[in-house]
């Protein structure tokens, strides 16, 4: 029997090793768990490194958090890996978190959510 250390080293190992492209044309680059992964990543990020603008962050952070939290519990270990790897490395999807970057993502996200009717 695997123990849940080992799960998770397992689904880590796999989300760091194998890339995150769709076999079908109807499913995104991305899965929605992993996309969630990188936005609550990035947002916490910028929270702790943003300085005197933390509070712009903080309400996507939150607001994702509570996304994550309906996903299933496959899911959300996968989106919790990713998360914590852009938490680590401060980068998302590749590209270095600084202040220009975070302040880009904060009004794309922030701008999904109002598309998407969430406040």
């Amino acid at each position: 029997m695997m123990t849940i250390r080992s799960a998770v080293m397992v689904l880590a190992l796999t989300v760091a090793v194998v890339p995150n492209v769709a076999l079908s044309g109807d499913e995104g680059l991305v899965s929605d768990a992993s996309e969630l992964g990188y936005r609550a990543g990035a947002m916490a990020y910028c929270k702790d490194h943003a300085g005197e603008d933390s509070g712009k962050y903080s309400l996507l952070a939150i607001s994702t958090l509570k996304d994550l939290d309906k996903l299933s519990s496959g899911d959300k270990a996968k989106a919790l890996v990713v998360k914590k790897s852009v938490e680590k490395k401060g980068e998302h999807l590749g590209k270095k978190l600084d202040r220009d970057r975070c302040e880009s993502l904060r009004k794309m996200y922030g701008a999904g959510e109002l598309l998407d009717g969430k406040d």
